[in-house]
């Protein structure tokens, strides 16, 4: 009896002995420091975009006219140069009119002998001393010398070369002396008063803008500058890469500032562009087809999935999914788990 009293006695002591170990152990793995991963943060806010629609788009003139000769001859004079400003009407250059000159010389005093003979003749008829088909004849001729001399009265004046609109010359294509035939060209001449902003929109944004909505102008040479404009036309029908062309025209002022031929942009619908959600774009963790973010919450991680819209670059609109305020991982996403332990490095949240 006192032997298993012994046993009995050794083995809770054994026992004893053998727990305490293992909380020792235990408590020992329990003093294990967490694992706490650095991250960059950005919080939630509202985001008002450039534009509901932008696109790029390039300047060409309002108006752009050919001078051109209007009748053959040497070049007499030139009243004009590159960069001159011109007003329709403006005599740009005349062409020498001696040959003209000289065939209407002729003609008008051929017109002066029918017109003498033809009174003589009306004076002979009525003494029934020629016929009524006589006179009839020279009166015909009088009239067709009439014409004559009219149409070499009218070649005479077009001997200067009008300009055709008010603008610029841009280009000269003839010098003094020049022998040119009638139409050719003497000058390009172009009104930047106004200019026409022209873009190309896809088949999904030509349902968004339509004529005499405003658009905002901005470019890179004037980043301060903000220009009206109103669509003017909006092709109805696409080209082959089912393109539309777009005209947006505006006011040029400060002696034309804006130059034909700039890149432009244009910011359609901004009269009614609304603050939205957004998120920074490196933010997300899956591609936008199924976006996910890692929310921070008492330095925990708190994985979600969003509803994302509209793409404006390095942000992206937000449905739902997040509120305003939240903060949301922009780096260090690719050591995170659900409930990681984190610490923020940055302080950029806004």
């Amino acid at each position: 009896m006192s032997i298993v009293v012994i046993l009995v006695v050794l083995i809770s002591v054994r026992l004893y002995s053998n727990k305490k170990e293992i909380n020792e152990k235990s408590q020992a793995g329990g003093d294990k420091k967490t694992l706490v991963i650095p991250v960059i943060i950005d919080t939630v806010n509202n985001f008002t975009p450039a534009s509901s629609l932008r696109k790029t788009g390039n300047i060409s003139p309002f108006k752009q006219s050919l001078a051109v000769a209007s009748s053959a001859g040497h070049i007499r004079s030139i009243n004009f140069d590159l960069g001159t400003k011109v007003s329709a009407g403006q005599v740009l250059a005349v062409t020498d009119p001696q040959k003209i000159n000289i065939d209407l010389q002729n003609a008008l005093a051929k017109e002066k002998k029918l017109q003498n003979e033809l009174n003589t003749y009306v004076e002979l008829l009525a003494g029934k001393a020629t016929t009524k088909e006589k006179v009839n004849q020279l009166r015909l001729d009088y009239i067709d010398s009439k014409f004559q001399t009219s149409q070499l009265r009218q070649q005479i004046s077009d001997t200067r070369i009008l300009a055709p609109i008010s603008g610029i010359v841009t280009e000269k294509k003839v010098e003094q002396g020049l022998y040119v035939n009638s139409g050719t060209e003497i000058a390009t001449i172009v009104d930047l008063n106004k200019v026409k902003v022209q873009v190309y929109l896809t088949e999904s944004e030509v349902y968004q803008v339509k004529a005499n909505d405003i658009a905002k102008i901005t470019n890179d040479v004037f980043p301060d500058r903000i220009f009206n404009g109103k669509v003017t036309y909006v092709s109805p029908q696409g080209d082959e890469t089912h393109s539309y062309l777009c005209e947006i025209t505006i006011n040029n002022p400060d002696n034309n500032l804006l130059k034909s031929g700039s890149f432009v942009y244009v910011d359609f619908n901004a009269e009614d562009i609304q603050p939205i959600l957004s998120v920074k774009r490196e933010a997300l963790i899956e591609n936008t087809q199924k976006p996910t973010v890692y929310v921070v919450q008492n330095n925990k991680t708190i994985r979600k999935e969003i509803r994302t819209g509209r793409d404006f670059g390095d942000r992206i609109e937000v449905l739902s999914g997040l509120s305003r305020g939240d903060i949301v991982v922009v780096s260090g996403q690719i050591n995170l788990q659900n409930q990681s332990s984190v610490k923020i490095t940055n302080n950029k949240s806004k």
